[in-house]
């Protein structure tokens, strides 16, 4: 659990005064953003703002304004879930599987994504459908992963839909069809250029 600081009000008071001066300046970078974010983020967490703490664990997740700490990452997302942070289950859901910044523990990774999953976390539900593919901590249910997949497609998760078409193109659970698998993967291939404004794999 992350250690509590004094007079949190008056450092998000100076992350939101660097976050400004960010967004402000001339000079304004990327980089310099990112820094501010994460400032703010970290002196709502440590204020007690368990959402935030799922915001920070993100940000050392992916390195956004600090330097990448999975470790870190995974216990920031171990408090924020504990506090009720859905999106925060999903997250630790998906390291737990990978073992990636803690051990790996696939069980309790299947019933982190499930949680989330019905929480309305589209990327939980993906990854939930994968164990279910796979075997991998579940047992082996594609027409479950074919329903999860379908569900996070149909709201324009990118994922969702790659995942969708590949049991389209195999005839897993579906009648193999290589126009539908084709439509899909395009619709996967469109949300990732709409949510990064950049893929080079499209």
């Amino acid at each position: 659990m992350p250690e509590r600081r004094a007079q949190p009000s008056r450092a998000v008071a100076l992350a939101v005064l660097a976050l400004g001066a960010a967004a402000c300046s001339p000079t304004d970078t990327v980089k310099e953003r990112k820094v501010a974010e994460f400032r703010l983020a970290e002196a709502n967490c440590y204020g007690g703002e368990l959402e935030a703490c799922g915001q920070l664990a993100q940000r050392y997740e992916t390195g956004q304004g600090t330097s990448a700490d999975v470790m870190k990452a995974a216990l920031l997302y171990e408090e924020a879930c504990r506090g009720g942070d859905q999106v925060a289950c999903g997250r630790l859901g998906r390291m737990l599987r990978m073992g990636v910044g803690t051990p790996r523990d696939e069980r309790r990774a299947a019933d982190l994504l499930s949680v989330a999953c019905r929480s309305g976390d589209l990327p939980a539900c993906v990854q939930w459908g994968v164990m279910h593919e796979m075997g991998v901590g579940v047992q082996v249910n594609t027409g479950l992963a074919l329903r999860l997949y379908k569900t996070a497609c149909d709201a324009k998760d990118p994922a969702g839909c790659s995942h969708l078409g590949e049991l389209f193109e195999r005839g897993t659970e579906v009648r193999q069809d290589l126009y539908r698998a084709a439509e899909l993967y395009g619709a996967a291939c469109s949300g990732k250029a709409l949510r990064s404004q950049a893929s080079s794999s499209c």
